[in-house]
């Protein structure tokens, strides 16, 4: 229970540690190059903003004070930084921006890529060094033990290398497949020689977690990671039946973090088929499409006869969620890289839009080619006409026999009922069930008095109270 309470002195006199993610020493020496003040320069002048914001993640945000001054000395007016971010750190905040009203976003650090809708993006992606020779040796195994086309994939930290990564492998060109980075301001490249650019075209042939490249059905997949990369356990989810080598990072740990993660998943949509009450949780207001996934959520609930409550309370934590115990699942709708930290202390599982899907729509199975992003999601596996009953199965987690929820009012949650005194209350709220819902009016209950001065000041020193002289 120390997630939902704790002792105030403990909270005044913590110390928070922040994690590093610098890959590289960031030094006066090569400041101006990581953090790319020249292109942030030319992104300003070009787009002709006038409110610039800067957003920082965590591990970066010492040295906003510093961009911040070197890039007013620039352009000659101010910039605003983004002191904290609304949800997670790898989207672009548009919403705190937007408090500012400012016209344009140079985002700083790791990113997801997920596209925005309101306001122009700047992404200055950190940089990390790699063994170039070693990748060359490693790729030549792992090309060997393939016959058909092989994609290239990275983590944002080795985009600045992907240049040179395509000279040291050119002898690898004739089934080598290149990714690239889907970010707005990137010129486009020829990931190989099938790529639709050759023929004209102006777009790559598929755009998958912010990758783009020319390949239906590559034979192997090559992904370059030095750790634990959530990006690169929702590709090899999206590519179960493609074999999936990762480098440096030992392939052998990888394929454990992602079974571990896959493990985790069946377990969750078991949670869904059991629960009677899902909370959609609301993780972005910037992610494109963001409430086409929240519309679908609420009709797979509404399908499946599941009471369904939608919420919006910032970054979620233990103690907001606790607030909700009617909640047996929380669905958060969100970018495919969020990632709940101390997941263990919340009391309601959380699970992504895939896990509901897989739970709650009859033509979503395990062999469909699955993806984390919402916005795939939408795209396919519409819900059958009509409701078909889920046939009566055995909970793997209750050993209760289950079957469709049945509400037993016609109400949808949504509808206004009145009661005595024109007090206005929503039908199937379970607050009607607590001994406290909230303040109430107790219209005729409380007796009419005259209106008082209160006490003036600070609880300190109040002026009614008589002022304390040390002897």
């Amino acid at each position: 229970m120390d997630s939902f309470s704790s002792c105030p002195e403990e909270t005044i006199n913590r110390k928070i540690s922040c994690i590093s993610q610098e890959f590289v020493t960031i030094s006066d020496s090569n400041f101006v190059e990581y953090f790319d003040l020249d292109k942030c320069e030319q992104f300003i002048k070009k787009g002709n903003f006038t409110k610039i914001c800067l957003q920082f993640p965590d591990d970066l945000l010492k040295y906003s004070v510093k961009v911040a001054l070197q890039l007013e000395n620039r352009i000659n007016q101010k910039v605003f930084v983004l002191g904290d971010t609304s949800y997670g750190s790898c989207c672009v905040d548009e919403v705190a921006a937007q408090h500012v009203d400012g016209d344009a976003v140079i985002h700083m650090g790791h990113t997801c890529l997920s596209p925005t809708t309101r306001l122009p993006v700047l992404h200055v992606l950190p940089r990390a060094s790699l063994d170039l020779s070693g990748l060359v040796s490693a790729f030549a195994h792992f090309y060997s033990t393939s016959n058909g086309p092989v994609l290239l994939l990275y983590d944002v930290v080795y985009s600045h290398l992907i240049d040179e990564i395509r000279e040291r492998l050119e002898e690898f060109k004739e089934r080598l497949v290149v990714s690239q980075l889907s970010i707005p301001e990137a010129q486009l490249q020829a990931c190989g020689l099938e790529c639709d650019l050759h023929r004209g075209s102006n777009t790559h042939q598929t755009t998958l977690l912010g990758r783009a490249y020319c390949c239906q059905s590559p034979s192997s997949v090559v992904y370059i990671t030095h750790r634990h990369s959530q990006n690169m356990l929702n590709f090899a989810l999206s590519m179960r039946n493609v074999q999936f080598f990762t480098y440096p990072r030992e392939t052998e740990k990888a394929t454990e973090d992602f079974n571990k993660s896959f493990r985790r998943r069946l377990y969750l949509v078991e949670k869904v088929k059991d629960a009677k009450t899902l909370g959609i949780l609301v993780g972005t207001l910037s992610v494109e499409k963001y409430l086409g996934a929240i519309e679908k959520m609420k009709k797979l609930a509404t399908y499946r006869g599941k009471r369904c409550y939608i919420f919006s309370i910032g970054k979620p934590n233990p103690a907001k969620l606790a607030n909700f115990p009617e909640v047996e699942v929380f669905v958060l709708v969100s970018c495919p890289e969020s990632i709940l930290e101390n997941e263990k202390e919340y009391m309601q599982p959380v699970v992504t839009l895939l896990e509901a899907e897989l739970a709650l729509n009859p033509s979503m199975h395990w062999e469909n080619q699955l993806s984390v992003d919402f916005r795939d999601l939408l795209e396919g596996n519409p819900l059958p006409e009509g409701q078909e009953p889920m046939a009566a199965d055995v909970s793997l987690i209750s050993n209760k026999i289950r079957s469709d929820v049945t509400i037993e009012d016609s109400g949808t949650g949504s509808e206004l009922a009145i009661r005595e005194h024109y007090q206005i209350s929503v039908a199937n709220s379970y607050s009607a069930g607590r001994s406290w819902r909230g303040l109430e009016q107790a219209l005729g209950e409380t007796p009419v008095s005259q209106v008082k001065v209160g006490r003036a000041g600070i609880p300190l020193a109040y002026d009614d109270e008589k002022s304390y002289q040390p002897s």
